[in-house]
């Protein structure tokens, strides 16, 4: 009678749209906690994932965990670009922490 219903492919595309939206709203926590799912689900993170993360903390004004998860970002295999370098520079700019750049 009820047959199950197969559950949804979660892709990495998909969690890039959910932590882009999170990330707009400076909702940075749960930016970091679907990285650690992607990475759990083993789905590789791009540089844009890390990226959207890392805005999400600047817009949260959470400059700390930005620098964190920048330095971070090879350990997690992806790529280190100049957009997350900018991020980051940006985050500590607006906190007024040049020196931890």
């Amino acid at each position: 009678v009820g047959r199950a219903q197969p559950s949804p492919t979660i892709d990495v595309a998909n969690y890039t749209s959910v932590m882009d939206a999170c990330a707009m709203v400076a909702r940075w926590g749960v930016c970091l906690t679907m990285l650690s799912e992607m990475s759990e689900r083993s789905l590789r993170a791009s540089a844009v994932n890390f990226g959207v993360a890392l805005s999400a903390c600047r817009s949260g004004e959470n400059w700390e965990q930005a620098l964190r998860l920048f330095c971070n970002l090879r350990s997690a295999g992806a790529e280190v670009d100049a957009v997350c370098a900018s991020i980051v520079l940006s985050a500590c700019a607006k906190a007024d922490q040049w020196a931890h750049c």
